[in-house]
């Protein structure tokens, strides 16, 4: 029995929009998940920036250098690592330039630590008064 004009476009319709909806959701689900790795790799710099000395966050330094790894696809080098385990990290982004790639705020930390100057961000213009 052949399929009337009207019952293939309905089909393809319908195809069509079951595939969107599951290209949505797979943007979305993929969309949070690295929201997630952003925050824990903040929640790692904010352990790595306190004194080790003074709160007695050792050994959670060792899990925050690795969360950051893994979540920014990055490796440390064994000195930067060791530097990281034992002094407190001084990089402290602005609210403007702020980045949120964690690979981006691993490079930047990196930077600190070796004492290279980051990058400059431009300085925006004062706001002409009229």
């Amino acid at each position: 029995m052949p399929f009337k004009a009207t019952e293939i476009v309905s089909l393809s319709v319908a195809v069509l929009a079951f595939a969107g909806s599951l290209t949505s959701a797979f943007y979305t689900y993929s969309n949070r998940n690295r929201e997630m790795d952003i925050k824990l790799v903040e929640i790692g710099i904010g352990i790595l920036r306190a004194d080790p000395k003074e709160t007695g966050l050792t050994a959670a330094r060792g899990w925050a250098v690795d969360v950051i790894e893994h979540y920014s696809g990055l490796r440390f080098s064994d000195s930067d690592r060791a530097t990281l385990l034992q002094r407190p990290l001084l990089f402290r982004p602005t609210i403007d330039t702020q980045p949120t790639d964690p690979a981006l705020v691993q490079m930047m930390m990196l930077m600190q630590m070796q004492s290279l100057k980051p990058l400059a961000v431009p300085e925006s213009p004062p706001p002409t008064k009229k």
